[in-house]
């Protein structure tokens, strides 16, 4: 189990298998500054996981703003990710949830 595993995993739009990865690494983080970049992650990848695959636009909306939430506490880089784009990106994603406009091309990469 690697982070840049999950992220391929996020790239390629398998966010749950993505959310999968990265649970893993939470569970055995011990830095509470990461488990916290972690679990924002987990939780962004389970929201478009949620509104994707299960159709639950609600839902993923309150996902996605926890694990942005937890983003906004974290670093602007961690293992040669950008996460300030990423944050800024993914938050174009929430106004577009709550539109109901929001398609999986507007998903960011990591």
């Amino acid at each position: 189990m690697t982070f840049a595993r999950g992220v391929e995993l996020h790239n390629a739009g398998d966010y749950f298998a993505a959310h999968e990865e990265w649970e893993v690494l939470w569970r055995a983080e011990t830095n509470p500054e990461t488990r916290l970049l972690l679990q924002g992650l987990i939780q962004i990848a389970a929201a478009f996981h949620k509104h994707f695959q299960m159709g639950k636009p609600a839902s993923a909306q309150r996902l996605l703003a926890r694990g942005l939430a937890k983003l906004e506490r974290s670093a602007d880089s961690y293992e040669g990710v950008d996460l300030k784009r990423f944050r800024t990106d993914a938050a174009r994603c929430e106004e577009r949830l709550a539109s109901r406009t929001m398609d999986e091309s507007a998903v960011p990469r990591i």
